[in-house]
């Protein structure tokens, strides 16, 4: 029996962070809970600290 699922459910939906908006080729600027700032670097090289709250997006 293949039932079939909404796109709301949790095993189907897509489990995008508000972090996956920027290609990995984007140079951001982030900032540590040390407060070192790191600046034009890019998102592919800060992606694993964002994800885990070292550091936050800055403009």
């Amino acid at each position: 029996m293949n039932e079939k699922h909404n796109s709301g459910c949790e095993c189907c939906s897509d489990k995008k962070t508000p972090l996956a908006k920027f290609s990995r080729n984007v140079r951001v600027s982030v900032k540590y809970s040390d407060g070192m700032v790191k600046k034009e670097v890019k998102y592919k090289l800060v992606e694993d600290d964002l994800k885990s709250n070292q550091c936050i997006l800055v403009d």
